[in-house]
């Protein structure tokens, strides 16, 4: 993860680093001013006056003293229950924390040397994603988006929640839109209005895992996985196009996958769904499915062979379905 406040990167790192500031005095040269090892995995970071927020996953939450961008330093820490993914600070005194398996947490860092908790909020999944503009954005999957109203940071009040069908890592607010980037689900669009009822109104399959998101000079921005960057615009939908998007959802996990993977189908409406798995090359490789479903959920397995009962080799296979006139497909990765 990153943050640019003008001057200075500040980004967490999978290596020993921990946590690096990068100078901008030359754009096309970078260079590491300053860095510190935190001891442990380093994830989301927030960046708010003279301190970053860095979620150091076994960890919790570590609070880094940047007013020395060529000295960072450790001012506090807490560690939490959970895993912490993610971390969103509201009005520079409260830290939001995506826990995990261990829900949505918020503790009082006005004292980054005292840093305690004030409150926990269940959520319908494991939280790994959070962002905030207006309301707090909470990704988690496989619950979806919830939408949180922070303004009393301390006493958040969760308004809805909407069941993307992957695990939402990261968005961005367009007025009364929301892009999520819901990992292998791909990118979806949301019409988030007030918070308390929002709904879905277009969505793309991205082929990676859309892990982060953001928007530029009316471009959506999109960092999805091994597939890199897409850059794309949402130029709005047909009515039809709306309605089949909303019916009809689906998702793939785990992805990439060794033994067998879960198809998961979610339909508000009663249509005819046909399932098929391709190569790469389009050549038919496993029928899963073709049937009519009522309202529901439905999970379908596959098992890596083909419709003659053998083993596929390793690689990347697409899942396509189709439900009435509407065609969907993910990117699928089998190892070995």
């Amino acid at each position: 993860s990153l943050a640019y406040d003008g001057s200075y990167i500040y980004c967490t790192t999978y290596g020993d680093s921990g946590f690096v500031v990068l100078s901008l005095s030359s754009p096309t040269s970078p260079s590491v001013v300053g860095s510190t090892k935190l001891g442990n995995l380093t994830m989301g970071l927030d960046v708010q006056g003279s301190y970053a927020y860095v979620a150091t996953f076994m960890a919790g939450l570590s609070v880094v003293s940047i007013s020395d961008p060529s000295a960072p330093s450790l001012a506090g820490s807490y560690d939490t229950p959970g895993q912490t993914y993610d971390v969103c600070i509201i009005h520079d005194t409260v830290a939001y924390l995506a826990d995990g398996s261990q829900d949505l947490r918020w503790l009082n860092v006005s004292n980054p040397a005292s840093i305690t908790e004030i409150g926990q909020m269940s959520t319908p999944g494991i939280v790994k994603g959070l962002w905030c503009d207006g309301f707090l954005f909470v990704g988690s999957g496989p619950g979806g988006v919830g939408i949180v109203d922070v303004s009393d940071p301390a006493v958040p009040d969760s308004l809805s929640w909407f069941d993307t069908g992957g695990q939402p890592y990261s968005g961005y607010r367009d007025g009364w839109k929301l892009y999520v980037a819901d990992g292998p689900s791909g990118i979806r669009v949301l019409d988030v209005g007030d918070g308390t009822n929002p709904t879905e109104i277009g969505y793309l399959d991205s082929y990676g895992s859309a892990n982060a998101i953001t928007m530029s000079q009316g471009r959506i921005i999109v960092a999805d996985g091994d597939d890199g960057i897409y850059i794309m615009a949402f130029t709005g939908i047909e009515e039809n196009q709306a309605q089949d998007a909303v019916n009809i959802m689906f998702s793939t996990f785990p992805n990439p996958f060794k033994a067998s993977m879960t198809i998961q189908l979610a339909s508000s409406i009663q249509e005819h769904v046909k399932i098929v798995v391709y190569d790469v090359l389009g050549t038919q490789v496993k029928y899963i499915a073709d049937q009519v479903i009522a309202p529901g959920r439905y999970d379908y397995t596959w098992d890596a062979t083909n419709d003659a009962g053998q083993s596929v080799a390793a690689g990347v296979y697409l899942v396509e379905v189709t439900a009435g006139n509407t065609v969907q497909t993910q990117k699928v990765i089998f190892v070995q």
